[in-house]
């Protein structure tokens, strides 16, 4: 038996395997250990844990990363790491296990309030005094870090009957989740939210409902989807929610599109956009006034819509990329909202025949994006670029722009569009009139 030299070392000793995964970060240790001095007592605790040879230090963090929550210096179990944690023996159990819960879920809330800021969120005023992230590179570095802990933590609330914390894991995960493009963890998250918001009643239910349709299109079952987006409608009638409605036809219209029902999409598209014109939010600057965001984005669904294979109206795409502008700079916390829209407008341009005014179009899209996190949007503003140039006859700056584009296409996961590209610049697929594809946002 290991002699520790201090008292809560000996609590971690006991208790450590109420949290679970492979890894322990400081912040969740301090947590599990509770008290006004949990931080410096968990340095101590973790440092006489790997001197027992129970933790080993995890060496390939970034220097730096001093960010809420203490994710970093993080350990690794050793030699056996549980992958589910015990049940709570006793109530100081179970204090401790729903202590790193709250931890997890409050700084997790917080990384995606400053991943889209201004978002509605269905449990806003039961989340209050949130640590602040400094932006969306933080809060993408400390997902980075905890992502795994916080999907796992998401089960084991629900194992321990925390019902609301389980449902307020679903808008906690889903911007994190949709910007890395994981999907079947997206589709587990949600799925699992939606089941804990059901059986409190909450209209929360409805989000989560929808945000696994919306994963189930983009994993590419749209049938499947249809039939979830249904539960979503259902509990957004019966609590009469207008947000969670506009939501649901919105996803729905986006499962229609996938299935090429583009009238369908349309007039989904259109009935959400028409219930965000008759409800007020409230504004950065605290007056009533309308959803611009929610505006835009179903303007963008539109314009999306008219650009795809087999649809197109370059005019109409246009028409809704301009009026998705125009409602998103009425909140300028809305970044890569708008820059989606310059992108899509730059798409419009090449399809009626404006490649110039493409390549202007691109230019303010390119003054929008984040490097850290938005590999996407860097690799479709070179593919749309790069038809641009086509269009206009610079065929050597066309192929340059194409090439980083596929680069940077599999670099953010996307390897069905970089092998795309590269059948074209090797001459063995035409061109693209349409340019890339919108991911689902």
């Amino acid at each position: 038996m290991t002699d520790f030299p201090t008292a809560a070392a000996q609590w971690l000793a006991d208790r450590h395997d109420l949290v679970p995964g492979k890894e322990l970060s400081v912040g969740v240790t301090a947590a599990l250990l509770g008290g006004t001095d949990a931080l410096t007592e968990a340095h101590a605790a973790l440092a006489a844990h790997v001197d027992a040879g129970l933790l080993i230090p995890v060496d390939d963090i970034p220097a730096g990363q001093g960010l809420p929550g203490s994710p970093a210096p993080r350990f690794r179990r050793a030699p056996v790491a549980p992958s589910d944690a015990r049940p709570p023996h006793d109530d100081v159990d179970q204090q401790a296990a729903e202590r790193v819960v709250r931890h997890v879920l409050l700084h997790a809330t917080a990384a995606a309030e400053a991943l889209g800021p201004g978002k509605y969120r269905p449990f806003g005023d039961e989340l209050t005094r949130l640590p602040r992230f400094d932006g969306e590179t933080d809060a993408m570095a400390w997902f980075g870090l905890e992502g795994d802990t916080v999907l796992a933590v998401l089960r084991w609330a629900w194992e321990l009957g925390m019902e609301v914390e389980a449902a307020q894991f679903g808008p906690a995960c889903w911007p994190w989740l949709r910007v890395t493009r994981r999907f079947e963890d997206q589709l587990a998250v949600q799925q699992l939210a939606a089941v804990a918001a059901e059986r409190l009643d909450h209209i929360a239910a409805s989000a989560a409902h929808s945000r696994s349709a919306w994963a189930l299109t983009a994993l590419g079952r749209p049938e499947q989807a249809l039939a979830v987006v249904a539960r979503a409608l259902e509990v957004a009638d019966r609590h009469r929610h207008d947000w969670s409605r506009a939501t649901a036809l919105t996803t729905r219209g986006r499962a229609y599109r996938a299935q090429e029902h583009f009238d369908d999409a349309l007039a989904d598209f259109y009935a959400a956009l028409e219930i965000d014109k008759q409800r007020l939010v409230t504004a950065p600057d605290g007056t009533r006034t309308a959803p611009h965001t929610a505006i835009g984005l179903r303007w963008m669904e539109i314009a999306d819509t008219h650009l795809a294979p087999g649809f197109v109206d370059g005019a109409e795409a246009l028409r809704a990329a301009d009026n998705a502008l125009t409602a998103l700079s009425r909140d300028p916390r809305r970044r890569r909202e708008t820059l989606r829209a310059h992108l899509l407008r730059g798409r419009a341009l090449n399809v009626t025949g404006k490649p110039d005014m493409a390549v202007e179009a691109l230019r303010v899209a390119d003054d929008l994006v984040d490097p850290a996190t938005d590999h996407y949007y860097l690799a479709a503003i070179q593919h749309c670029r790069g038809d641009a140039f086509a269009l206009l006859g610079y065929t050597d700056r066309a192929k340059a722009e194409h090439r980083a584009a596929a680069d940077r296409y599999d670099m953010a996961g996307h390897h069905d569009l970089a092998a795309q590209l590269q059948r074209r610049l090797e001459g063995r697929d035409a061109p693209d009139p349409d340019g890339p594809p919108q991911p689902e946002a």
